[in-house]
């Protein structure tokens, strides 16, 4: 499933926001800015769908790019935070969603600040919009 793909799924989701898709050069400066390039799929994610607000609970299920780097900066200087992660969202309880930075993977997990520990959500990050949608994937 291509990222135009999830576009027009989460489109058609009411109650959803989405914040128009980022060009190349923005989404190189959000690299730039973070200090490592960005996973695959989230990168083509971005260049589709710059954040994706929840309107009937009121928050950003995946944060405009701004807030994912504010955040991932924040994080890195976080002694429990575990390396190799970038975070692109949260459950609305402050728990971040999450992908490898390194790529080897596509599997999205969620941070449990509480635990200090990640664990899987899904195998990637379409299968964690489908699963988000469908109200099959829960945190």
């Amino acid at each position: 499933m291509t990222a135009s793909d999830l576009r027009q799924i989460l489109c058609q989701h009411p109650g959803l926001e989405l914040g128009a898709g980022l060009d190349a050069g923005a989404v190189a400066n959000a690299e730039q800015a973070l200090g490592f390039r960005l996973p695959r799929e989230l990168a083509e994610f971005l260049s589709e769908v710059n954040g994706v607000f929840d309107g009937d609970g009121q928050w950003h299920v995946a944060w405009p790019v701004d807030r994912l780097v504010q955040e991932n900066i924040r994080l890195a200087e976080d002694q429990h935070f575990p390396p190799g992660l970038v975070v692109f969202g949260d459950d609305g309880t402050g728990a971040p969603f999450c992908l490898g930075i390194d790529g080897s993977d596509e599997v999205v997990y969620t941070y449990s600040p509480i635990e200090a520990r990640a664990w899987p959500l899904a195998s990637r990050l379409s299968d964690f919009w489908l699963g988000w949608l469908s109200g099959t994937l829960t945190t």
